[in-house]
């Protein structure tokens, strides 16, 4: 199995200046956790082909797992995303200007897929450490829910499927507090709500490394995974 792990952001959309996540890559790009390559790439927040360069991504990199990160400017701490939609549904244009309403992600595909990373194992971790997070079953009806949709489908498809996830990150508070993170405030958060780059970037590291560890103990035969695409759901914190 491949000892490298696949890590996503995004460019700004909407109006920002900067977007988290790019950071985040930035930070893990290049370095190694539990022994294994992190190899970080940032997708430009455009629908048109976004399967297409997942498929591409996950051709060159043969990842033994893969976890895209986001931006969720309503969020106030790490989000754990359980499942991505089978639905396009956007709030704003995309970076190309196209906005999508109700539209399925893959004709005849299931209803949702569900994250295969250790979700459970990444929530307790981040705990221990004191970072705020919590499940999410909602990652929204944008790019970053298609993301997670689609890597988790062409995941499926590999001889060896990589565990998938998407981990939901608020404003870092450095952009906010430099007015980096919009052009205008529409959709500043209101409250302030952000985290601490570092630490988003201290909780990434935990995710990968609660994902590798969970790899070694399935491959150990200690902890096999489900990989049904469309059981039920797990019971969630509200979102």
């Amino acid at each position: 199995m491949s000892e490298t792990i696949l890590i996503t952001g995004f460019e700004p959309f909407g109006g920002m200046a900067c977007n988290p996540t790019m950071d985040i890559v930035a930070a893990l790009h290049g370095g190694r956790i539990d022994g294994r390559q992190i190899v970080g790439r940032i997708l430009p927040v455009v629908f048109e082909g976004h399967r297409e360069r997942l498929k591409n991504l996950m051709d060159e990199v043969d990842p033994a797992a893969t976890i895209g990160f986001g931006l969720d400017v309503e969020a106030d701490c790490i989000q754990i995303e359980t499942r991505g939609e089978n639905q396009a549904d956007f709030n704003l244009a995309d970076n190309a200007g196209l906005v999508l309403k109700n539209a399925g992600l893959e004709t005849g595909g299931p209803a949702y897929r569900l994250s295969t990373f250790p979700i459970d194992d990444i929530r307790t971790a981040l705990d221990e450490a004191h970072i705020g997070a919590r499940l999410s079953s909602d990652a929204g009806r944008y790019l970053c829910n298609a993301t997670l949709f689609h890597l988790l489908e062409l995941a499926a498809r590999r001889p060896q499927p990589p565990l998938c996830g998407f981990i939901h990150v608020p404003h870092a508070s450095e952009h906010l507090a430099m007015g980096q993170s919009r052009a205008d405030a529409t959709r500043r958060p209101a409250d302030g709500r952000a985290m601490n780059l570092d630490i988003m970037i201290d909780a990434a590291r935990l995710i990968l490394r609660e994902t590798s560890m969970a790899l070694r103990r399935d491959l150990a035969g200690l902890r096999p995974y489900d990989w049904q695409q469309d059981g039920a759901a797990p019971q969630l914190a509200a979102r």
